[in-house]
């Protein structure tokens, strides 16, 4: 493996915030390099390559950068590990051996591709009307959020984000979307089946409360269910029984003739 190629491509492409102020940097293309040194306990940042001499910056307790050069063949592979930022996609590699070109080119094609599906995906949801339609679905999805073992509480993010997709913050309506959200909060937190935690306007729970008012939604949807489903049959018992009395009459006015 060529180190070195590969840290003056790293060096090309560094993270814009680790450029001098005023520097221009691509944020759609870079790496994110941290530097891990057997026997020092703090993370470098490649700084410069200069032919066979690489200079390498740690912290110091003022949260300073202090530079060392270290001579390239003192490096080894494993000592490098980070993050590969292409088009909002990202690639963690632990090691050099993670990043190599055929991996980079691999993963940048896919990337383009994903960029591509989501656009279109985007330009989908923004051409449709979103809103909830039921007021089981807003409570079912918060239900289904609190049971998450990785969610303390629920937040309006989380809700807007399980009921309508990632992609939410791109449609033309989105002002409306989160207006439509925070009046089911505000509704179901003045009949207490929510709680606000610590007055907080974003972050709730639900209450025991809650399930008893999901139960009777469900009752009632399963009612009006049962009832069009009634209705239905009793369209189609007089329809078909409109059409055997007029085929019998057709009949008989045949025999007659």
């Amino acid at each position: 493996m060529n180190i070195q190629s590969c840290l003056k491509d790293f060096i090309k492409r560094k993270n814009p915030s680790h450029l001098p102020e005023g520097s221009e940097g691509d944020w759609s293309n870079y790496y994110d390099l941290k530097v891990d040194i057997p026997g020092n306990s703090l993370t470098g940042r490649l700084e410069k390559i200069n032919g066979n001499h690489v200079t390498i910056s740690f912290p110091n307790a003022l949260f300073e950068r202090k530079e060392q050069v270290y001579d390239l063949k003192d490096l080894k592979p494993e000592y490098f590990s980070g993050l590969f930022f292409y088009k909002k996609k990202v690639l963690k590699f632990d090691g050099l051996g993670d990043i190599t070109p055929t991996k980079r080119l691999i993963f940048k094609a896919k990337s383009s591709y994903l960029n591509i599906v989501e656009s279109v995906q985007k330009r989908r949801f923004a051409a449709q009307e979103h809103r909830v339609e039921e007021q089981i679905d807003f409570l079912e999805a918060v239900r289904e959020l609190h049971m998450r073992p990785d969610i303390k509480w629920v937040s309006k993010r989380d809700l807007l984000d399980f009921i309508y997709g990632k992609f939410w913050m791109s449609h033309p309506n989105r002002d409306a979307i989160e207006k439509d959200i925070d009046l089911y909060i505000e509704a179901f937190i003045s009949t207490g089946d929510l709680k606000k935690i610590d007055n907080s306007d974003t972050a709730f729970l639900p209450t025991g409360k809650m399930i008893l008012t999901i139960q009777k939604y469900s009752v009632e949807q399963m009612r009006y269910k049962e009832s069009k489903k009634m209705q239905s049959k009793m369209f189609w018992t007089a329809v078909f029984s409109f059409i055997a009395a007029a085929v019998s009459a057709y009949a008989a006015v045949f025999k007659q003739s």
